[in-house]
């Protein structure tokens, strides 16, 4: 399973998976700007909402599973 400590592997996995079949040189391009995007993005987020997204978007784990793994609400992963 994914973690936040091999974001980098696991985004362009989803990236690729999502991009659908076939390689070509602008489909690399735009996966990798991308990836870098995302990475930026989560970079910035505090580690606690950093560890949120990344249960609920990356991991695909509902709200209520993910508040319970954080020791918070439902409501405070919301925010």
């Amino acid at each position: 399973q994914a973690s936040p400590g091999n974001f980098d592997d696991s985004m362009v996995a989803f990236l690729d998976m999502i991009a659908g079949p076939g390689k070509t040189p602008s489909r690399s391009a735009i996966r990798h700007e991308a990836v870098a995007a995302v990475q930026n993005a989560m970079s910035n987020l505090p580690e606690d909402y950093r560890q949120a997204v990344w249960m609920i978007y990356i991991e695909g784990q509902s709200v209520e599973a993910a508040a319970l793994k954080m020791g918070r609400s439902e409501r405070a992963i919301h925010r």
